[in-house]
């Protein structure tokens, strides 16, 4: 069963190989990062009826707020 994952940090390492393996796996993403233009080629890849990339850093709370209002 498919289910609906938040990643951060998905732009490098651990939150991108995390990312990778969900969206192998059948899952629909929702991908936060703070460089915006690595997570726009991570989302073109899964592409966008599968991830939905936000920009935000996880430290400022305004911007983890607009994430969960954008989520599904």
């Amino acid at each position: 069963m498919s289910k609906v994952i938040l990643i951060t940090g998905t732009s490098s390492g651990i939150g991108e190989a995390t990312a990778r393996q969900a969206a192998s796996e059948g899952h629909k993403l929702i991908l936060t990062a703070r460089r915006g233009e690595l997570l726009d080629k991570l989302v073109a890849e899964f592409g966008e009826s599968n991830a939905l990339g936000l920009a935000a850093d996880v430290t400022d709370f305004a911007a983890l707020e607009n994430v969960v209002k954008a989520g599904p």
